[in-house]
């Protein structure tokens, strides 16, 4: 089976730019917006009012739950970008196996 051109494009991109690509903030970017995502819809849920229970008026809790948010935004972010890395990597590893398969099979 050929590469399709899409996947030689990508490919021969990625060839030139996964050792840069680990130290790009791109990825840290995109985790970023994805943690904000998140975090934006559990402020959201919690400032609505619909669970009467909790109290946002006791200043250790606000902190517990800043600190909570900054520690769940800087995990999100993390896994994100190393999620993203490893995905990218992975489909370059299967790219050059069939590559090298067709080539030892012609």
């Amino acid at each position: 089976m050929i590469l399709t051109e899409k996947e030689q494009k990508f490919l021969l991109e990625w060839e030139k730019q996964r050792n840069e690509k680990s130290r790009s903030t791109y990825f840290f970017i995109a985790g970023i917006r994805n943690g904000c995502i998140l975090l934006t819809a559990i402020l959201l849920s919690l400032t609505t009012g619909w669970y009467k229970r909790i109290s946002f008026f006791s200043p250790g809790l606000m902190l517990a739950f800043c600190i909570a948010c900054l520690l769940l935004l800087v995990f999100i972010t993390l896994f994100t970008a190393a999620h993203t890395l490893e995905q990218k990597e992975q489909h370059y590893f299967e790219l050059k196996a069939r590559l090298h398969k067709n080539k030892t099979t012609e």
